[in-house]
């Protein structure tokens, strides 16, 4: 199980673009960047109260997007999968074609939620 930070992190990489400018920069500023509420509310010229709410705003939107498409479990899974290739393609003879193909395929696997 992911820790509440890690796993903020990790619904921002798959989520931010969906909650506004201002909740992603105070999320990740906070969760990311590690600055207090009040230095976040200082920053934005807010109250810290209303930075508190953003967050919590944001962070119920990351998670209801991650409920509804379930990215994260799906980017474990696939990161699994890749796992399971690589350890295949050690026991291949190096330098084969299919040892190359497996490589190639468990790389465009891991790299799929990279971008």
């Amino acid at each position: 199980m992911l820790d509440k930070v890690e796993r903020i992190a990790r619904l921002l990489d798959l989520y931010k673009g969906i909650i506004s400018e201002k909740q992603g920069n105070m999320c990740s500023r906070y969760f990311l960047d590690n600055l207090s509420l009040s230095e976040i509310a200082e920053n934005e010229g807010i109250s810290r109260q209303a930075v508190h709410d953003g967050i919590e705003r944001g962070i119920e939107s990351l998670e209801a997007a991650d409920t509804s498409l379930r990215l994260i479990e799906r980017s474990d899974r696939l990161s699994k999968i890749a796992e399971k290739i690589n350890v295949l393609v050690a026991s291949l003879p190096e330098g084969t074609r299919e040892a190359e193909e497996l490589s190639r395929l468990a790389a465009a696997i891991g790299n799929i939620f990279e971008d």
